[in-house]
């Protein structure tokens, strides 16, 4: 082979190189093989070629909707205190964070509740079962019988107000003051254990979040499938606060590792504690909203 061929081979194999990659969010360089860039993370698709794109990334970003929520929502359901031990002891890559878990799944549920915000009225046509013609007729008397309790600045419209307003707006940021609250009814209940205040904090979340998603479940088959009947309503909500309180007490046997008996008294303890403690930001709540109102 002549040196002028050589030299025309070494040229065109130099001009078949790939030339570098940079990524396009931080400009490092990228080798071919990469799907995301190493030093900020970012996928290196070069452009949005379809709304499906669009869609997965606010999914994965906001609600992280791939493998970690079935590695993550299966073991709350069903695996009490599984996941605070898991995050506790470093296993944490794999499962969605306490705190994108829980405001992902209290926000999910406070929207339902806004959605399917039942009013006295809706209960009391289907529990009493009238015509259409009486609901209108009942409708009509309940707006002048409020009227006229407007004018007389009657309280029980003040009421209506308070129970709306709670439910939309003061009971979500009440259970985000419980959440660290009740943590800190379990450090002072397990503080013998030594344990950092997050652990307790980190436990608080996950249950927190199971409470939220029992509630969205009790919202869907109430609202949808036992609408109107107040006797099965009532047997689900039974059923499912004592599942609560099964799953809060078997959580606290799992993660902190005591006896039953121990374990009975400080669950008894933690629920007085947490209810009284509720009870009195409600009253807190109630007593803000006539003396601002």
């Amino acid at each position: 082979m002549s040196a002028t061929d050589l030299t025309s081979t070494q040229t065109e194999t130099v001009q078949t190189l790939p030339l570098p990659l940079t990524c396009a969010n931080c400009r490092s360089e990228l080798k071919p093989t990469f799907s995301f860039c190493p030093d900020c993370g970012q996928s290196t698709e070069p452009k949005v070629e379809s709304f499906g794109m669009v869609v997965k990334e606010f999914l994965e970003d906001y609600f992280s909707f791939d493998s970690k929520v079935f590695r993550s929502l299966l073991p709350l359901l069903f695996r009490p205190g599984f996941l605070s031990i898991e995050y506790i002891q470093g296993r944490r890559a794999r499962y969605i964070p306490p705190l994108r878990m829980y405001l992902t799944i209290s926000l999910l549920a406070f929207l339902m509740l806004a959605v399917n915000k039942p009013s006295r009225l809706q209960y009391q046509s289907d529990s009493q079962e009238i015509s259409s013609t009486e609901l209108e007729e009942l409708k009509h008397d309940i707006d002048e019988d409020y009227a006229a309790r407007d004018q007389e600045n009657d309280i029980i419209t003040v009421e209506d107000a308070f129970w709306d307003s709670f439910f939309d707006s003061t009971l979500p940021k009440l259970f985000f003051v419980m959440v660290p609250l009740y943590g800190l009814i379990q450090a002072m209940l397990y503080w013998r254990q030594r344990r950092y205040y997050m652990e307790h904090l980190i436990f608080s979340l996950h249950f927190h979040s199971f409470v939220f998603v029992v509630l969205l479940v009790y919202m869907l088959i109430s609202s949808y499938l036992l609408a109107g009947m107040a006797f099965l309503n009532r047997t689900l909500m039974l059923t499912f606060t004592g599942g609560i309180l099964l799953y809060l007490y078997f959580a606290l046997k799992r993660v902190y590792g005591q006896n039953y008996f121990k374990t009975s008294l400080k669950f008894g303890l933690l629920l007085a504690s947490y209810t009284i403690t509720f009870i009195l930001f409600c009253l807190i709540a109630l007593f803000g909203y006539y003396s601002f109102r």
